[in-house]
């Protein structure tokens, strides 16, 4: 008989509401470019997952989002060779409940790297210049 570990299982939440609550201390700016009004700096919080043990409670983390005042983004990437089961749901939804996150199950090596080339030209917005970040894309995400 398989034995479950509840504090395990809580890790992942409790670490994303610890993330949400490091993102206190990093100021925010408003900067115009071309027009649009952007955040500055953009906060996004992404885990990987070798499977799907891991609970999440939307709520717990959707309040502490509105408690830290913060405007944060969460992706989680599953890499498991097999489809995640009930809980995935759940990281759908936080992810979701975020303006930009995604949520993903990668299960196929030949399909891994296309699909990580469109997960992160998700997080690729307009950066200030005194903010230097970069992003390694492979060649195929750039001809899209």
């Amino acid at each position: 008989m398989k034995r479950t570990n509840k504090k395990g299982q809580a890790l992942l939440n409790s670490s994303i509401l610890k993330a949400i609550e490091w993102q206190k201390d990093i100021p925010n700016e408003k900067v115009i470019h071309l027009g649009h009004e952007y955040d500055n700096p953009h906060k996004w919080i992404i885990c990987l997952l070798g499977n799907d043990t891991f609970t999440l409670n939307n709520n717990s983390v959707k309040n502490a989002m509105i408690a830290a005042n913060q405007k944060v983004n969460i992706s989680i990437l599953g890499l498991r060779n097999e489809e995640f089961g009930i809980r995935s749901k759940d990281y759908w939804q936080v992810c979701d409940d975020t303006e930009e996150g995604v949520f993903v199950n990668i299960k196929k090596k030949d399909t891994c790297r296309s699909i990580l080339d469109q997960v992160a030209i998700t997080f690729s917005v307009y950066k200030q210049d005194k903010l230097p970040i970069v992003t390694e894309l492979s060649d195929s995400a750039l001809q899209k």
